[in-house]
């Protein structure tokens, strides 16, 4: 049972020191659970206990005092408690690189800031922008930071900052010049008529290296401008040209279009797998076929969740009465959050499509657990990065929840228990 420790790696943040290896010390721990001897016949029980016994994430504090440790060399006996060594580190950072507290107004003092960032269980992500520019980050620590420690997207090439962001740090110049070529952007006059190009109809992308057959994720112009623009260097002229463009096309969705196509892309594909097994249920009534009914969102949640307990109008039970609450409150995936995401009313996140995924992958699943384990980590893989949300992060708690209840008999069921249970 131990290989599948190994499926899921990321060398970039992770290095020796101990208690410093989050990824493998979640491996280890997943590892202990799914050995017990017991588990097997009390699956639900069992990952409820683990789930209660972990913290709900990393912090955010944690990521950047191990980052300074690994990269500075800082040392500490006490590194999680021992703040003093980190906080004068990046306060000399900060002065030396001639890095902004803030992208905007702010009236609190660097120190304050440092104190709640070495604190903090996220952050925003100008804060990482910051930091990355103060730190002098290649792009790639940047990236990182993004997509594992606050578990958000990668850089937004639609976006004006962020693209001016990441041609500075894939070019290695200071937050200044970041600062002017977003004045030059700002104050820049064009003209023309803007307007995205639609997708062509039909236009799909193949997971990379996944189920082929099983998942197909939608092409659209983000993906195609990132591709552009991270095949090449760009010089400076050519990055005033591109932010023209920008400017130009006056792009109003703040959210991100490929995560919400790939969103939409999965539930279509659950609702159509619910409404096949519907039909091979319920197809004959009293000897009379029956027409097929459209499946809605609401469907959807009761594969999902069909042991939590509903309140009088029949919607899920609030989460503050779950166990589970204050770590996964924002990652159930009820008929309410998927209506909201489908009218463009919230970002789609990285739990809101590993929780498809995952409903997809088990639907119609006879593999064994390996197997069906390992195509999950490949799909899941392929499709955060194409929607440049990084890899599947073992020791974020949600993550490791599914994946432990992919190596169940049952994953859906055990799935449904945990949260069931979870209101006892």
């Amino acid at each position: 049972m131990s290989e599948w420790i190994n499926i899921i790696t990321d060398s970039t943040i992770d290095g020796s020191g101990g208690s410093l290896e989050f990824t493998r010390k979640a491996g280890r721990d997943m590892q202990a659970l799914i050995r017990r001897k017991d588990f097997s016949e009390n699956e639900g029980r069992r990952i409820l206990q683990y789930l209660r016994s972990q913290s709900e994430m990393i912090p955010f504090g944690s990521y950047l005092k191990r980052y300074l440790s690994l990269r500075f060399g800082l040392k500490s006996s006490h590194w999680e408690r021992d703040d003093a060594q980190y906080r004068e580190f990046l306060k000399s950072a900060f002065s030396r690189t001639h890095t902004p507290r803030s992208f905007h107004r702010s009236s609190t003092s660097l120190g304050v800031l440092i104190n709640g960032w070495l604190r903090a269980a996220s952050v925003s992500r100008e804060t990482v922008f910051l930091l990355g520019f103060a730190l002098e980050m290649p792009v790639e620590d940047v990236t990182m930071f993004l997509t594992k420690a606050i578990c958000d997207q990668d850089f937004n090439l639609s976006d004006p900052e962020e693209t001016i962001f990441w041609y500075c740090f894939r070019n290695r110049r200071p937050a200044m010049y970041a600062l002017e070529m977003i004045e030059v952007y700002q104050n820049a006059n064009v003209h023309g008529k803007g307007g995205l190009q639609q997708p062509q109809n039909g236009a799909r992308l193949m997971i990379p290296g996944g189920d082929l057959d099983s998942f197909a994720l939608p092409d659209g112009p983000t993906i195609r401008r990132r591709s552009n623009l991270l095949s090449r260097d760009m010089d400076e002229g050519e990055l005033i040209e591109y932010l023209s463009r920008l400017k130009l096309q006056r792009q109003s969705n703040r959210y991100s279009r490929t995560a919400y196509n790939t969103f939409v892309s999965l539930l279509d594909r659950a609702k159509y797998e619910i409404g096949e097994l519907n039909a091979e249920e319920d197809l004959y009534v009293f000897g009379k076929e029956q027409e097929r009914k459209n499946v809605r969102e609401a469907e959807v949640e009761k594969v999902l969740y069909s042991g939590v307990p509903v309140d009088e109008k029949g919607n899920l039970m609030n989460i503050s009465f779950s166990s589970l609450g204050k770590g996964f409150a924002k990652h159930r995936l009820s008929r309410q959050r998927m209506s909201r995401l489908l009218a463009g009313k919230a970002a789609v996140t990285r739990y809101d499509l590993l929780t498809l995924l995952f409903l997809n992958s088990v639907l119609r699943d006879d593999e064994s657990p390996i197997p069906r384990y390992r195509r999950f980590v490949k799909n899941a893989d392929a499709m955060l990065a194409h929607c440049y949300m990084g890899r599947l992060n073992i020791s974020n708690l949600y993550e490791a929840f599914l994946l432990v209840c992919l190596l169940t008999e049952d994953p859906l069921y055990a799935f449904s228990e945990v949260w069931e249970q979870s209101y006892e």
